[in-house]
């Protein structure tokens, strides 16, 4: 095991520190969140160019973050368990419950109170069926989560240590995606526009699968691992410079990116040994799918409801509110599911 200035150099940080990354995960998406709001709707100004430049270098690399982690926890919990049907019934638990509590009452306070539109419009947003025909992105992550969560079984099979052809398995996965994309956007680019916040982000979720084995068993980074850190962010710096660079979906170079950013954030808080941050990071970690789900919704609701969350005193109040709801949601859906331990954001 390589070692540096008496720290492990080890994919194990990973999950050693999952909590704490999750937790700069759904922070750093709440970050973005304002940041876009500002480049949307403010010209000039230090806090403008502030956004303009956290967005061209990080971008909503959050949730490729979130994905990657979650990809990591899903090999953990298939490894432990063969048991397919058990497997999903703990994804039910974790993310199908709360999304349908919530849901409900969001699209119903958007579609029906505020929007006045018709029953089948909410049936459509509540079902998610409206992300995947019409582009409605309010709660595209949940759409995109389900659907990996139905294949991942599947995923395991073709990533896990012993299949011998992992290695191409995972690069046809990073692959397909990106060129299945591609050719939409040839035939209809609105459905390339619908789809494309989801489907680019397939291949950090199979890089997360592919990396979980390696994690696992607490390898330590090799040359090769270090390479394809270097190559993610060469590619990602392409992107930002432009020129060549512009031939790349910015969401790629973000996926790819997020790899050696994840790493270096948990190499980070293994140096720092703050117990505050730590814990603070761990609490915000615990609550992450809730926070996701209760800031995107209220951010929507306010902005909708004329209170438009580029001001900063709007957007305090929207992490406030999304606070609070994150907490009950999450002792509810604790509550139904007569779970009286915090569920475990790697296994997401």
């Amino acid at each position: 095991m390589k070692k540096k200035n008496g720290l492990s150099i080890n994919w194990y940080l990973l999950s050693e520190y999952r909590k704490e990354l999750f937790g700069l995960s759904i922070i750093s998406i709440i970050v973005f969140h304002f940041f876009e709001d500002i480049q949307n709707n403010v010209d000039s100004g230090i806090i403008a160019k502030t956004a303009s430049l956290y967005n061209s270098s990080f971008g909503s690399i959050g949730v490729e973050i979130f994905l990657f982690l979650s990809g990591i926890g899903l090999y953990f919990s298939l490894n432990k368990d063969d048991s397919v049907l058990q497997f999903y019934r703990k994804r039910i638990k974790r993310v199908v419950i709360p999304y349908m509590l919530y849901g409900a009452i969001f699209w119903f306070v958007k579609d029906i109170i505020i929007l006045h539109t018709s029953f089948y419009s909410f049936v459509m947003d509540y079902t998610l069926l409206s992300f995947w025909i019409n582009g409605n992105k309010n709660l595209w992550y949940i759409a995109l989560i389900i659907i990996l969560y139905l294949i991942c079984p599947i995923l395991y099979k073709l990533l896990n240590g012993n299949n011998r052809f992992r290695i191409i398995n995972v690069i046809l996965l990073v692959l397909l995606p990106i060129c299945f994309l591609g050719i939409i956007d040839l035939f209809s680019h609105n459905i390339y526009d619908n789809i494309e916040i989801a489907v680019y982000r397939i291949p950090v979720f199979a890089l997360g699968l592919y990396f979980g084995d390696k994690i696992m068993k607490k390898k330590a980074l090799d040359k090769a691992d270090i390479i394809l850190m270097a190559f993610c962010v060469v590619l990602r710096g392409a992107r930002v410079v432009g020129g060549v660079g512009d031939y790349i979906p910015p969401r790629v170079s973000v996926g790819f990116f997020s790899l050696p950013v994840v790493f270096v954030l948990a190499y980070l808080i293994k140096l720092c040994r703050l117990k505050k941050l730590n814990s603070f990071l761990s609490l915000a970690g615990m609550y992450s799918l809730e926070l996701y789900m209760t800031h995107v919704t209220v951010r929507t609701i306010m902005n909708l409801s004329g209170l438009p969350t580029y001001k900063i005193y709007n957007y305090i109040i929207c992490i406030a509110i999304s606070v609070v709801l994150s907490v009950i949601l999450n002792k509810v859906t604790n509550a139904i599911v007569k779970k009286k331990k915090q569920p475990d954001r790697l296994e997401v």
